[in-house]
């Protein structure tokens, strides 16, 4: 399930870009004022940091089914004109022993390298959950 939704999403973001060009020269802007639905970097740090020691156990009590993500995410990441997206799985720390999972989106130059912001506004189900 989780390798259909990346590659759904890739796909999404490949459609995009190939419908709406840039046409402007101007280098992209890589400031967190005009971008919504951000995390700082320290942020990303301790998500994933966060996942990277407790994913296993995470995922052993609770299974993600999907996460929601706003188009304005995949746009944003689009309009920094990466060479490819990538996307990270994170854990927040909610206290008391309680996490919520996290996809984090950024954008990747040709070098490898993460370039503008980190996008999360993502909604793991569970818990919060829509009509399938």
């Amino acid at each position: 399930m989780r390798v259909l939704l990346f590659f759904g999403t890739l796909f999404l973001l490949i459609a995009c870009k190939q419908e709406s060009p840039q046409t402007s020269t101007e280098e992209p802007k890589n400031s967190v004022s005009v971008l919504q639905d951000t995390i700082s970097e320290a942020t990303f740090i301790e998500w994933t940091t966060n996942w990277d020691s407790l994913g296993g156990a995470f995922s052993d009590t609770l299974l993600v089914t999907y996460f929601d993500m706003p188009i304005i995410d995949l746009e944003e990441t689009i309009g920094e004109n990466p060479a490819e997206a990538r996307y990270y799985m994170g854990l927040e720390n909610l206290g008391g022993g309680h996490y919520e999972a996290h996809l984090i989106l950024t954008g990747i130059n040709s070098l490898g390298n993460v370039i503008g912001s980190y996008f999360d506004v993502t909604k793991p189900c569970p818990p919060l959950c829509k009509n399938k």
